[in-house]
Formats: structure tokens, C-alpha cells, sequence
């Protein structure tokens, strides 16, 4: 219908306008600011909107109750973002160490690990993907790859508290005490997704084979 049109050329237009908004402020802000403004507002206003009361697992809401398209989602459309911005707080806390930087950029990186890639991803991976695998797929969650996934998420959401902790000093000790907690943390966190793709995905995905479901 028309009013579908209308609505994928404005969907269009809107994120061509907000791309090259980002572009043209990337030369004055920060790039973590940018990220963190571009993806948190949005991940915000979508769980602060207000929709048609749920009844069933959130799983049959984003992706129709499929685990093979639930998996893409997340893999194509967010582990590259974090896995970037993981990159970006690195070359930010070892600029901190010997004490430069800008201190203003290390909230903003804790709140896009906080609200993006904790609250929004982490929480649609055990809430969406994990759910429907465990269905599925008939992968185990108390054991095995998932359980170890979700202590990952536990133990580095313990890391950004130590950070948060250390970002909100100034002396040199704690900005060395930033920089160790920002290597691990982002060593984890690519460890954690590299066991995504290559470990949890490939044995979910011969599951569904196996169950008829891919």
C-alpha cells in the first residue's frame, strides 16, 4: 500500500539525514560521544515506548520466533559496533595513563558498554537469542556454552563498576589502575564475541539442522 511507501522512504531519508549529521559533527565531538548519542538515545526511547501489552516471550516479538534470524540480528547488526568501540577504549584509557586524554570521554564510554552493549545487547542475547536456543535448539542453559556466556555478562559488568571506580579518579595510579580494567574488559568482551560466532552459533545452528529448524 501507499502508506507502506510512504513510510520505508521516510525510514530512508531519516537515517541518510542522521548519517550525515554524525559526519559532519564527527570533526568537533568525539567519536565515542557520537556512538554513545546515536545508539543509546535510540536503545533508550525504544525501551521507554510504550506498546501493545506482551503475552507472549519477547523472543516471538522480535524475530518471529526464530532462532536463526534472531541470531543474525544480533550478530550483523551489533558485535561489529561493540567490537569498534571495545577498539575505541583502549586507545582512550592508554592515552589516560600517562595523563592525557580527555577525562570527559570515559563516562560516555562506560555509559554506551552500560546501556548498549549491557542493557540493550547483552539483555536481547539472554532474553531473545539464548531463550529461543534453548528451545530450538534444545541447548542447555544451566551448562555448556550459554551458562558460560552469561557469566561473561556478569563478571564484565563487575569490570565497569572497577572502571567507573578508576575513571572517576585522577591520580596516576588510578589512571593505570583505568587503563588494566579497560585491556581486560575489552579483551573479554572480544573473547566473549569471538565465542559467539565461532563456538555458541556454529553448535547452535548444527542443532537446528539436526532438529529440522534451520
Amino acid at each position: 500500500p501507499a502508506s507502506a511507501i510512504a513510510l520505508i522512504v521516510c525510514a530512508t531519508l531519516l537515517f541518510s539525514l542522521l548519517d550525515g549529521m554524525i559526519k559532519s559533527l564527527a570533526p568537533r565531538y568525539p567519536v565515542a560521544l557520537l556512538v554513545w548519542a546515536r545508539w543509546s538515545v535510540q536503545a533508550i526511547a525504544m525501551l521507554a515506548a510504550k506498546g501493545e501489552p506482551v503475552t507472549k516471550p519477547i523472543v516471538c516479538r522480535i524475530d518471529g520466533n526464530n532462532a536463526v534470524e534472531g541470531r543474525r540480528i544480533l550478530i550483523e547488526a551489533e558485535h561489529d559496533l561493540i567490537e569498534r568501540v571495545a577498539g575505541s577504549l583502549r586507545t582512550f584509557a592508554r592515552q589516560r595513563a600517562p595523563g592525557a586524554g580527555a577525562p570527559p570521554d570515559g563516562p560516555r564510554f562506560l555509559a554506551f558498554f552500560r546501556l548498549y552493549a549491557g542493557q540493550f545487547h547483552h539483555a536481547r542475547e539472554e532474553d531473545t537469542l539464548f531463550v529461543a536456543l534453548q528451545r530450538d535448539a534444545e541447548l542447555p542453559g544451566d551448562r555448556g556454552p550459554i551458562a558460560a556466556l552469561l557469566e561473561d555478562h556478569r563478571r564484565m559488568a563487575g569490570l565497569l563498576d572497577q572502571m567507573e571506580s578508576a575513571a572517576a579518579a585522577t591520580s596516576a595510579e588510578a589512571r593505570a589502575s583505568l587503563e588494566a580494567i579497560a585491556l581486560e574488559y575489552s579483551q573479554q568482551l572480544w573473547q566473549h564475541i569471538d565465542a559467539e560466532n565461532s563456538v555458541v552459533l556454529p553448535q547452535s545452528e548444527s542443532s537446528l539442522r539436526r532438529h529440522g529448524r534451520a
